[in-house]
């Protein structure tokens, strides 16, 4: 585990040697979602509970037997869009037990405000998070599945 991440990746257990892609790819996406509102988030030594929820977010998708929501189109989307096809549970688990998951932002995000404010602070403290990220992976690749920054 690293403390410089308070989110820590989901990491497939295929993804060292390459899984079904023969490569290594780290997938970032922006975000994660919370109602907590904590005004302390992204502390690693506050919130050591909250560190896994990149593992129980996957955890919660690749588990066919939990209740369909609508966060999980993202992650249906973005695994159909790496194979270019439908996808199965048999698919899916090899997919994203091939790759490693982070979230850009290090805090969740919860209401508006909140999301506006903790966006530009995650933004400005990110820089040395995401150099930390990218000395854990050294992949080959990275797919960056949403666009975080915005134009005018």
């Amino acid at each position: 585990m690293n403390s410089n991440i308070f989110f820590q990746p989901f990491v497939g257990k295929d993804y060292a040697n390459g899984g079904i892609f023969g490569k290594r790819i780290m997938i970032l996406g922006e975000s994660h979602y919370c109602d907590e509102s904590c005004a302390d988030c992204g502390d690693c030594q506050l919130h050591l509970e909250c560190m896994g929820f990149t593992q129980q977010v996957l955890d919660d998708y690749l588990n066919e037997n939990k209740e369909r929501q609508n966060w999980m189109r993202t992650f249906l989307k973005f695994e159909r869009s790496l194979v270019g096809e439908e996808t199965d549970q048999a698919m899916r688990l090899k997919i994203w037990n091939s790759v490693v998951f982070f979230n850009y932002l290090q805090v969740a995000i919860g209401d508006y405000w909140s999301r506006v404010m903790q966006r530009f602070y995650s933004l400005y403290k990110i820089k040395t998070r995401f150099l930390v990220i990218l000395s854990f992976i050294q992949d080959k690749f990275a797919i960056f599945a949403k666009n975080i920054f915005y134009k005018e």
